[in-house]
């Protein structure tokens, strides 16, 4: 009768797992994938979290917790945003960032390749300029990715040094943006971008949760130890399959991963 479908539904909501529900496990995962990963999830990773959700193995803080931390959040999809931080002063475009991680992944290109098709972008040139001077352009990043400008005398000294010494413009890019002191600043802004499509970590009112020790990328007992993680992969070195997470090697008891060719792959 109509009570005891109104039950059903009410149960269903409430473990999350309805069909449609857009707060399922299943649903969740993929939100993680898509946001903070720019991606859709493969077949073995999707399984592998959304039973381990549903067998309560993990929390959600504890999963959102675990994709930030990731090597490929950390080593493919952040650079990228800090580039377009720290040469066009925004956030990436939903398109640009999704083009430009797909090619790190799939076409093998460096961060340092990226960023050389930055400097060589037609919004740059349209924005700085023709003909730039070399202090011109170190002075340009550093009020897009420090918020300060013209940059300070010992800062200046260096990159435009390095420039007149041989370095590519992609290069000087690139050191600053993943500089120490960048990635600090910039630390909070990447992380809330990569949370904005995941319910209940975007900042919405009713937000039940929040990212344990977000970044981080330590939970005790499951997480990957895996020893390429959070390393910088600079220069002209293609990101390898060191840098991606593999579910057969990652082990939480009653969650059966021996078929599953990636946790976050």
């Amino acid at each position: 009768d109509a009570d005891a479908d109104a039950d059903a539904d009410a149960d269903a909501d409430a473990d999350g797992d309805a069909d449609g529900d857009a707060d399922s496990d299943s649903e969740f995962v993929e939100y993680l994938y898509q946001s903070i990963l720019v991606r859709d999830s493969d077949v073995a990773g999707h399984a592998f979290w959304t039973q381990a959700l549903e067998g309560e193995y993990i929390t959600r803080a504890e999963l959102v917790d675990t994709f930030l931390g990731s090597s490929e959040a950390q080593e493919v999809v952040e650079p990228v945003v800090r580039l377009y931080y720290s040469l066009f002063d925004r956030e990436p475009d939903a398109g640009g960032l999704n083009y430009w991680t797909q090619e790190l992944r799939s076409e093998g290109l460096s961060l340092e390749q990226v960023a050389e098709h930055f400097v060589n972008s037609t919004e740059y040139g349209d924005t700085s300029g023709a003909d730039v001077s070399n202090q011109e352009f170190v002075d340009w990043i550093y009020e897009a990715a420090f918020a300060r400008g013209p940059a300070e005398d010992d800062g200046r000294s260096f990159w435009v040094g390095a420039l007149e010494n041989g370095a590519s413009r992609a290069e000087v890019l690139l050191g600053i943006s993943e500089s120490e002191e960048h990635v600090a600043l910039s630390a909070q802004a990447v992380e809330t971008l990569l949370l904005s499509g995941v319910p209940g970590f975007n900042g919405d009112a009713g937000a039940d949760e929040a990212p344990v020790a977000a970044s981080t990328g330590l939970l005790d007992g499951f997480f990957l130890d895996d020893a390429d993680e959070g390393v910088y992969n600079d220069g002209d070195v293609p990101l390898e399959d060191s840098d991606v997470l593999d579910a057969s090697e990652t082990e939480i008891v009653g969650v059966d991963a021996q078929d599953a060719d990636g946790l976050i792959a």
